[in-house]
């Protein structure tokens, strides 16, 4: 783990050890590999687990790349548009059509990723409730974004269907 600023780097090493035959010197090799992305997954799906939750992805703000995390169904109409890192603006413009008119403006303009940080610098959560209208169906959820705790540079997210509690607290 390497922390560089605001951004926490993760990386393995593995070193050999071999004795050069006929002299008898120690000889060292070492392979270091870049497990960055793996690890803040990890970190996300541990912070999170018992958290019931529709999809995780974690944004990484320097590539402006979307890695889902963890996904119970509910990003299957895009995953079959993208690959299971993408970039998050075109992403973003393609998650509009399944936003329910009424709260398709706010979205918007609530989950642009320099919104999201700009909320971020004042509150520990970028977060809103709003309908999605997919396949016939209509379910309210709510999405929450924030940092990686420790690492500035990722941004994870969360949506979770509240639909039944929602419906609930209007009876």
């Amino acid at each position: 783990q390497y922390d560089i600023g605001s951004q926490i780097l993760w990386h393995s090493a593995d070193i050999s050890l071999i004795e050069r035959p006929g002299t008898h010197e120690l000889m060292m090799f070492i392979y270091i590999r870049d497990i960055d992305a793996e690890k803040k997954d990890q970190l996300a799906m541990e912070h999170f687990m018992n958290q019931e939750s529709d999809f995780v992805s974690c944004l990484d703000i320097r590539t402006r790349r979307v890695r889902i995390v963890k996904d119970a169904g509910a990003l299957a109409w895009l995953r079959r548009r993208l690959d299971s890192s993408f970039l998050y603006d075109p992403a973003f413009q393609e998650t509009e059509r399944i936003i329910a008119p009424e709260d398709r403006e706010v979205f918007m303009r609530t989950f642009t990723i320099e919104n999201i940080l700009r909320q971020l610098e004042q509150a520990e959560d970028c977060r809103l409730a709003f309908w999605v209208e997919h396949s016939g169906t209509r379910r309210r959820k709510t999405l929450r974004a924030f940092y990686l705790p420790g690492c500035q540079d990722t941004v994870v997210f969360i949506q979770r269907d509240i639909t039944n509690l929602y419906e609930e607290e209007e009876r």
